[in-house]
């Protein structure tokens, strides 16, 4: 009975795990460096109406933290703009379909972080 137990714990520790990362996604991570002058614009695709992409962690220290939806050419960027005044680090979480990202038919969300450094 010892034994068994031994053997179950662990297993049921692990499946109880607070953990919203699903199998199929994918994690990426982009470092940027920048000036509280400056704003940063990334492109997250084309194509899209952007109803599936998603801020799920917006940063703290920001007067613009958006998606844009350009019509011409048919373009989602996210923009970025520090708080005026603000020197340190933030960052943001960006959730949008996998198949998006890839062009494959695999399930699952690419998790996109951008870490910023504002000097």
């Amino acid at each position: 009975m010892r034994t068994i137990l031994l053997f179950i714990l662990p297993l049921l520790f692990l499946s109880c795990s607070a953990d919203n990362q699903e199998p199929d996604d994918i994690i990426s991570n982009m470092n940027v460096s920048l000036k509280t002058s400056e704003d940063y614009s990334y492109f997250l695709g084309q194509g899209s109406d952007g109803s599936d992409i998603v801020i799920s962690r917006k940063p703290e220290n920001a007067t613009l933290s958006e998606i844009i939806e350009r019509t011409d050419p048919n373009q989602l960027i996210y923009k970025y703009t520090p708080a005026s005044g603000f020197t340190g680090s933030d960052f943001v979480e960006i959730r949008h379909p996998r198949a998006m990202f890839d062009n494959s038919t695999a399930d699952g969300m690419l998790i996109l972080r951008i870490n910023f450094t504002v000097e």
